[in-house]
């Protein structure tokens, strides 16, 4: 009886460590999901035969990735491999990149598959399909941040707390301790090497750009938004950082303004895995707000926002102009309910620039088109007016 009785626990020690282990076992399909800030080459034959790997990254040139290996009898490679293609033209929004033993291959947000070299469609089955959007969505779980509201973070990070921020692009991480802040954080690198590392990220130069980081507090990764300029007073000693930065989060504002700040909000969509989403049913002043915010953050999505050639909007890339909207000439509420229903709208927006020294207003004529209503509002023209 006691021999029987020790097998038993053993059996059911077993099933627990299999269940609960890095490594899962769905069905006949192993899946590992690894988080990386390593580059991963392709390697033809590097894989389990028949098996494909789904790699899950913000950009295609971020060094931090998720990385999910499947494989099992059924030879999901194979049947990519095996799927007619048909042509087609390069996907807007990319999801994750899926290797196969001998090609690799784009998923787009709409679950749409895409050889890699020659944006040509690949059909999958509707099951195979349904079996990569649970596996890319897997994988985006673990790499994303949660998009918590700021009154929910701050409930797990009080003051004088401790957390670990990861930068979504780079994986470069460093500690970090929460000093004050009621509508952000007010935090400061904990150590001088911690400092050393933020300001790596920042390609050595301290800078109020925005980035998309993953703040980590007892095992929870939020997401936020952080810019890598010290300001302010509060120092903790030793730790060669002059004052305080500032991290944000889903509703987050600014010590002068009560609005969420709109890069902010853009950078922590994208820290969330939500940017996309957001950027497909953003009404034409959302749009008008993440282009700016593009512009100004010098992020690439900003090309996405633009119906045609970005060449007719160059005007808008001089550095001399600060791109914000400040506010806007039309009743917020009024033109979003307005626009509704229309296929191209033109909204005014005051801007605000400096030229060799001088503050200066313009206002900026922003026109919008789409090709129906399910379709996402694009730029196609802006003009600039006044002096």
């Amino acid at each position: 009886m006691k021999k029987k009785s020790f097998s038993s626990l053993y059996f059911l020690l077993i099933c627990f460590c299999l269940l609960f282990s890095p490594t899962t076992v769905f069905g006949k399909h192993h899946v590992y999901v690894n988080e990386t800030n390593k580059l991963v080459p392709f390697s033809p034959g590097s894989l389990p035969q028949g098996g494909i790997t789904i790699i899950v990254k913000t950009s295609v040139h971020a060094a931090f990735q998720s990385k999910l290996t499947i494989s099992g009898q059924e030879k999901w490679g194979q049947l990519i491999e095996a799927s007619p293609r048909i042509s087609s033209f390069e996907p807007e929004f990319i999801r994750a990149i899926i290797y196969t033993e001998k090609n690799r291959y784009l998923y787009s947000d709409e679950q749409r598959l895409f050889e890699q070299d020659s944006y040509r469609e690949v059909l999958v089955t509707n099951s195979l399909r349904t079996h990569l959007e649970k596996w890319v969505s897997l994988t985006e779980q673990k790499h994303y941040g949660l998009l918590s509201p700021w009154s929910e973070v701050q409930q797990n990070f009080k003051r004088m707390a401790y957390g670990t921020v990861t930068d979504i692009e780079s994986g470069e991480q460093f500690r970090v301790q929460r000093r004050a802040g009621s509508d952000h954080a007010d935090v400061q690198p904990l150590t001088k090497q911690d400092t050393l590392i933020m300001k790596r990220i920042y390609q050595g130069k301290w800078s109020w750009k925005r980035r998309a980081i993953l703040l980590t507090i007892n095992g929870k990764h939020y997401a936020g938004s952080m810019h890598g300029m010290p300001h302010g007073g509060d120092g903790i000693p030793g730790n060669q950082f002059n004052g305080h930065f500032c991290i944000h989060f889903l509703g987050s504002s600014t010590h002068k303004r009560h609005e969420p700040d709109a890069g902010h909000q853009f950078m922590i969509q994208k820290a969330a895995g939500t940017l996309y989403s957001a950027l497909r049913e953003a009404s034409p002043l959302q749009i008008i707000d993440y282009y700016l915010t593009c512009l100004r953050e010098e992020e690439p999505l900003a090309s996405f926002l633009v119906a045609g050639s970005p060449s007719s909007l160059t005007s808008m890339n001089d550095p001399v102009y600060v791109r914000e909207r400040l506010h806007p000439l039309l009743d917020k509420m009024t033109a979003e309910e307005e626009t509704s229903d229309m296929f191209s709208v033109t909204i005014p927006v005051k801007l605000s620039y400096a030229k060799k020294g001088k503050n200066y207003q313009r206002i900026c004529y922003f026109t919008l088109v789409r090709g129906s209503q399910w379709d996402r509002w694009r730029i196609a023209e802006m003009e600039l007016v006044g002096e």
